[in-house]
């Protein structure tokens, strides 16, 4: 089976994180082959996630996020997900609706409650459980968040 590059520490998956997290709540989603047990954030709308990062990788003594650190991976229960700034999104998200990865790490409305079609379940990481319209973000942030529960059946 090879070296496991995760452990598991409180009862969450405990991975290792090529990308630099400068905060929580970032969708991950699993690297390649070559890199097996490793992850990143979801850089596309195709991305299947695994879950969410519970927090930054910033050295405590720089300040500055770093890549490569081991980080716990949240894939169950609830979140704070963090969600495409407005200017890329034209959907209001709703309590029930469902989310997917879009860029950079950050979710997006996929479906309404009930609707959502088989093909597009690998790029579901839950359902919102907090309103933001089209035109504004979480808590006036940019890449703002919200609360999310996770469904592991599909990350």
């Amino acid at each position: 089976m090879g070296a496991m590059k995760r452990t598991v520490q409180d009862g969450l998956p405990r991975m290792k994180c090529e990308d630099a997290l400068d905060d929580y709540g970032y969708i991950l989603t699993r690297v390649g082959a070559a890199t097996a047990g490793e992850v990143q954030k979801c850089d596309g709308a195709g991305d299947a996630p695994v879950g969410v990062n519970e927090y930054d990788t910033d050295n405590r003594v720089t300040e500055v996020a770093t890549a490569d650190q081991y980080i716990n991976v949240l894939n169950q229960g609830f979140a704070m997900v963090k969600v495409t700034p407005n200017a890329n999104r034209s959907t209001a998200i709703v309590p029930g609706c469902w989310l997917q990865s879009h860029s950079d790490g950050m979710a997006m409305y996929i479906a309404d409650e009930g609707s959502l079609a088989e093909a597009n379940m690998p790029k579901v990481i839950g359902r919102a459980w907090e309103t933001v319209s089209a035109t504004t973000d979480p808590g006036g942030v940019s890449g703002g968040k919200i609360l999310v529960e996770l469904k592991p059946q599909y990350c």
